[in-house]
């Protein structure tokens, strides 16, 4: 900030003492401010991202009544799953609007808008005999 007022005050003294004026284009040097640094997208060097968890690594049980994780169907290539009655698979989008992210051997993540929702397999307790 201060050298700005120095230059300004510099430029300006200068005008006032009729010396050398100076022309336009060194003003514009001056004032010129790159822009097309700040419109690019930023570069993704970093890799993962450390604060997203991996799927299939869930913190407690999750209260959301939203989707319901029926059943699944996981082979390498083509995992499916059948949530709120309809059969999905990656890519698939609900009915809600919602996207099939990736299907996992025991769980499913859906992206709802900006919220990834992880769905798990619940075991079953063992039958009474």
């Amino acid at each position: 900030m201060l050298r700005l007022v120095l230059i300004l005050s510099t430029i300006t003294y200068l005008q006032r003492a009729n010396a050398t004026s100076p022309s336009a284009s060194s003003i514009e040097d001056l004032t010129y401010i790159d822009k097309s640094f700040f419109q690019k997208k930023p570069e993704l060097i970093w890799g993962r991202d450390p604060f997203l968890k991996l799927p299939g690594y869930i913190l407690g049980e999750t209260t959301d009544q939203k989707y319901k994780l029926e059943a699944l169907i996981y082979s390498k290539d083509s995992p499916q799953a059948i949530i709120n009655k309809q059969i999905v698979k990656r890519g698939s989008v609900l009915k809600d609007g919602a996207i099939v992210e990736n299907i996992g051997p025991t769980f499913v993540v859906i992206r709802d808008g900006v919220n990834l929702k992880q769905l798990v397999v619940k075991k079953r307790s063992p039958a009474k005999q």
